[in-house]
């Protein structure tokens, strides 16, 4: 029996091992652009790189399919849903938040959210991208694990108020929408403008993926990290960035 989706454009189940992967059977069968998961929990939630994801009862674990784009927007689609994670969290819950280059969401120094984006392939053709969101929502964080307690936080911690995650499932679901579209109508220059303006990479000292270290000059038009190190000027397209010092 194949694992495809409801009718309905936004699904919701109460435990799955990834919501990504479900997602991601789901974009190899033909599912429509648009269609979304989110689960209670996640037995095998995984951050970028393969990392495991600390997952507990009261976050948001959602994915999308995104589906019918040029080749050309694939590389914004990380800071799409960054974009589109910030207007929803100011909308729904008034939290001005930064980002940090390509996906991470931030609120004042500790990490909120984060994003994975991953293209599904048949051969040579890219049949679409899942997102997935990770965004710690009525988190408690005297239940979280010592080691992260001082680098995470959650909208109940920021706010003192319990949010309805199906309903900011929905939200999430179109503010993507809507931040895609807007890139496939009218380019990337507006989601870059607005990544530019919320960056908390930018002046920073960093440790590149490949060990290079530098400081960020900003983000570019095309979506890349211009990082300056010792010897030359680089343009960093993919993988993260580590944070040298304190903030």
């Amino acid at each position: 029996m194949l694992d495809f989706p409801s009718k309905w454009p936004l699904e919701h189940r109460i435990e799955v091992g990834s919501t990504n992967d479900i997602v991601k059977k789901w974009i190899q069968n033909d599912c429509k652009h648009g269609q979304a998961l989110y689960v209670d929990r996640q037995t095998k939630g995984r951050g970028r790189l393969g990392r495991s994801w600390f997952s507990d009862d009261e976050s948001l674990y959602f994915s999308i399919a995104i589906r019918d784009f040029q080749p050309n927007h694939l590389s914004f689609f990380p800071l799409a849903a960054a974009v589109a994670m910030a207007k929803m969290l100011l909308k729904q819950a008034n939290i001005h938040i930064g980002l940090k280059w390509p996906n991470d969401l931030f609120y004042q120094k500790k990490k909120l959210g984060g994003i994975l984006c991953e293209a599904v392939v048949n051969g040579s053709q890219i049949k679409g991208i899942v997102i997935g969101i990770g965004i710690n929502i009525n988190t408690d964080l005297k239940n979280t694990p010592k080691e992260l307690k001082n680098i995470i936080t959650s909208t109940l911690e920021i706010t003192k108020k319990r949010l309805n995650i199906a309903h900011i499932a929905k939200a999430v679901r179109q503010e993507i929408l809507q931040t895609c579209e807007l890139l496939f109508q009218n380019g990337p220059a507006e989601i870059i403008y607005f990544c530019q303006k919320n960056d908390i990479t930018k002046g920073r000292k960093v440790r590149l993926q490949n060990g290079q270290k530098g400081r960020v000059l900003g983000i570019l038009a095309d979506g890349s990290l211009e990082v300056k190190t010792q010897s030359e000027v680089l343009r960093v397209r993919s993988g993260e960035v580590h944070f040298l010092k304190n903030f």
